[in-house]
């Protein structure tokens, strides 16, 4: 036990040291991480995914990483900095699968890259993205959002989220982006439902 404690302080440790680098607000890091715990917890035994909410947690500290460089498009920056780091701690898969996780939190999906991983692989990267990418639709203003009104229930292929009536404006807004993220969805075999 004492080894995999030392093998997980090292690996907060190079996260820690990376977004400090590239000074990430961890405000925003903050607000992500909350909005995908809240998810992650209604959905990840039914995903079978529980041991992977690290990486999760590790993605929303690091996803503003390549906003320096080109804030448009600064998910594939960082997608490329996290891929092509020394990550002590780190396994060459778990570096590969956070650095797709960074790279496809927003926008266009990389499809090609994530079709490179072997199966079961691809199906825990789909579910982790799923969730990632709700979160980060969720935070979008870089406000702290009420989360507690967002319910999700999942299949094999299916999400489902239910929003509870209140704030109308927040809601529709939020509904036109979930829209936009169905359609972006839809090309990893995932209906998103709202």
């Amino acid at each position: 036990m004492p080894q995999i404690e030392q093998l997980e302080g090292v690996k907060q440790r190079t996260v820690s040291s990376l977004a400090q680098l590239y000074h990430i607000d961890p405000d925003q890091a903050a607000n992500v991480t909350a909005t995908i715990d809240h998810l992650f917890s209604q959905v990840a035994s039914q995903w079978h995914i529980s041991e992977y909410q690290w990486l999760l947690h590790d993605a929303a500290k690091l996803h503003e990483i390549g906003i320096q460089i080109n804030s448009r498009a600064h998910q594939r920056h960082g997608g490329y900095i996290i891929q092509n780091s020394d990550l002590p701690g780190f396994s060459q898969l778990q570096q590969h699968l956070l650095a797709l996780l960074v790279a496809n939190q927003r926008k266009r999906i990389d499809v090609e890259g994530i079709n490179e991983l072997d199966d079961d692989e691809q199906i825990i990267l789909i579910r982790l993205l799923v969730i990632f990418r709700l979160a980060m639709v969720m935070n979008l203003g870089r406000i702290s959002n009420s989360i507690e009104p967002v319910s999700i229930t999942v299949d094999e292929q299916t999400v489902t989220l239910s929003l509870i009536q209140g704030q109308r404006l927040q809601n529709d807004l939020l509904c036109r982006d979930l829209a936009q993220e169905q359609k972006k969805l839809a090309l990893l075999g995932i209906c998103l439902r709202f």
